[in-house]
């Protein structure tokens, strides 16, 4: 049984935004749509069809697919979930190409859900931490800390640091200083969490016109499904590319 989630695109002078809707299906998720041509109006929206509800996953990996665009080096995800009853972290990571930085994103972690150290964030990352020290990504990234205990992501670069940990090492965060973390502020909206993010997706490996998307999700199960009401990806287009 399949759902079709909803489809928009949207053209206007300053950007043009290109959101591909998705199939979900039962234990796997997959992408259908295609790159619409757009006529120069002032503004173009077309409506697609509407998920009567939100699915059930029930596997620890789940793929789905998106037609390319011009220009994605602004490329918005954003995430609609319920989590597991049994905790589970939930990664979100783009197929990229050997020569290229990967693009892993990490949507959901137990120790970061109701984590309420005060934190600074930029489009790339978020550093919670302990007792506010740095102002900027920019500055904890040019002087990092030398003498307190830094958790990075699985995938994160972690500079020339040996006092780091990783999180998939970490069971809690006693003796932890700051989170460097690709993990942004959930919000909720309509009873979901939803996480966003800003990502370049030009280095995508690219297969008959389409990118590889994966969801890993290791504690999820048949008896510990995750709810997932959608996976909406957006291209950020600029002004100068217009169809003729």
């Amino acid at each position: 049984m399949t759902d079709n989630l909803q489809s928009n695109i949207t053209t206007s002078p300053k950007k043009r935004l290109v959101k591909i809707g998705l199939i979900i299906v039962i234990g796997v998720i997959f992408v259908t749509g295609a790159y619409l041509q757009n006529q120069k109006q002032q503004t173009k929206k077309v409506m697609g069809a509407k998920a009567a509800s939100a699915q059930l996953v029930y596997t620890s990996k789940a793929t789905f697919k998106t037609k390319t665009a011009p220009f994605m080096q602004k490329t918005f995800v954003k995430v609609s979930f319920l989590p597991p009853k049994q905790p589970s972290p939930v990664w979100l990571e783009l197929a990229t190409k050997d020569n290229v930085e990967g693009v892993s994103l990490l949507v959901y972690h137990p120790l970061l859900a109701k984590l309420d150290w005060p934190f600074i964030e930029n489009t790339k990352m978020t550093l919670y931490q302990r007792k506010p020290i740095y102002t900027s990504i920019d500055e904890f990234a040019k002087n990092p800390p030398t003498d307190k205990i830094v958790v990075f992501d699985d995938y994160m670069p972690r500079a020339l640091m040996s006092n780091f940990k990783s999180l998939s090492d970490t069971e809690n965060l006693d003796g932890v200083d700051f989170i460097a973390t690709t993990h942004h502020q959930l919000f909720e909206e309509d009873g979901f969490l939803v996480y966003e993010a800003m990502v370049d997706a030009s280095g995508a490996k690219i297969e008959n016109d389409q990118m590889t998307w994966n969801m890993f999700m290791p504690e999820v199960s048949e008896n510990n499904p995750i709810t997932i009401k959608g996976v909406d990806i957006t291209y950020n287009q600029p002004a100068m590319i217009e169809s003729q």
